[in-house]
Order: C-alpha cells, then sequence, then structure tokens
C-alpha cells in the first residue's frame, strides 16, 4: 500500500477514536485520555476546570487530524 492511502486512513482512525472518546466522556461526565504512563482525566461535577481544558485539548487534536486527512485526500502529492 502506498502512502497515499494508508495516510488517511490512519488519520481518519485516529480522529474516531479521539472522538468516541470525548463524546464518551460527555455522555458519562468523566472524560478521560489514556496514555502509556498515566491517564489524564476529568470529572465534570467536582473537577470542571481539568474536564473542559481535557476537552479543549481532545478536541483540538481531532480537529488537526480531520484536517489532516481531508489535506491528504485534497493533496497526495504535498502542496
Amino acid at each position: 500500500m502506498s502512502e497515499a492511502i494508508y495516510g488517511p486512513i490512519a488519520t481518519a482512525i485516529g480522529a474516531a477514536i479521539f472522538g468516541w472518546l470525548l463524546l464518551s466522556g460527555f455522555k458519562s461526565g468523566r472524560l478521560e485520555w489514556p496514555y502509556y504512563a498515566i491517564t489524564l482525566s476529568g470529572r465534570r461535577a467536582d473537577q470542571p476546570s481539568r474536564f473542559w481544558v481535557l476537552a479543549f485539548a481532545m478536541g483540538l487534536l481531532i480537529l488537526m487530524l480531520i484536517i489532516g486527512t481531508i489535506a491528504q485526500i485534497a493533496w497526495p502529492n504535498g502542496l
């Protein structure tokens, strides 16, 4: 497989995974971002600032992955 094929697939999967984490966090009120060494987490009820900072970080990452996926499809050979 060439990079023009698996690049957009990988970024779309990443966006889907983090989107699922963000939506499930909003539904449950507890946002978690699992990582190798630590898990970043925040509860909306008693840790609202941690919850919203983590939601902003995940949202920014999702946005960057979506833009990257679209850019890889629109310009497969770069700009």
